[in-house]
């Protein structure tokens, strides 16, 4: 008796596992999108209100007093400024380690220009550990793109 409760009880879960393997099965419906999704047209600013992408400063905005860097506690935050002779701070780069950054917000929180915002990406993905690395360079002081130089001697044919 015992063996054969056992014996049905196993044949019912295996026959419930069965009923999800079947492919016309209209009562269920996929709960995960594919990615990209294009029919449902996700976009960036579809994401809910209080999303927490990526750090961008905005260089235009940014004073260059340096209080993101002093309060950020895992050091995430490295900036490059001049002092002109005016008196007057002008930041060449800001770079922000998004390896290291947790996303706690304190920069954000005493930075008093607002310039350190979160971003609206959510595609945060990078090959090797130099990639999660975002350095922002002021467009008067020079390109943003660093492009690779060859020496000479490095050339093989």
């Amino acid at each position: 008796m015992k063996f054969l409760r056992i014996l049905s009880s196993i044949l019912s879960e295996v026959l419930v596992t069965i009923s999800y393997l079947r492919p016309k099965d209209t009562k269920k419906k996929l709960v995960v999108e594919q990615y990209p999704d294009l029919i449902s047209g996700r976009s960036v600013t579809d994401m809910f209100p209080k999303f927490r992408g990526h750090l961008q400063n905005d260089l235009n905005k940014c004073t260059g007093c340096g209080d993101c860097l002093a309060v950020c506690p895992v050091r995430a935050l490295q900036m490059d400024a001049r002092v002109e002779r005016d008196g007057s701070v002008v930041v060449d780069s800001f770079s922000i380690d998004l390896g290291r950054c947790f996303s706690c917000g304190a920069c954000i929180d005493i930075c008093a220009p607002a310039s350190i915002t979160y971003s609206r990406k959510y595609e945060m993905a990078a090959d090797a550990q130099a990639g999660l690395i975002s350095v922002i360079r002021d467009k008067k002081a020079g390109s943003t793109v660093e492009a690779p130089r060859i020496r000479s001697y490095e050339v093989r044919r």
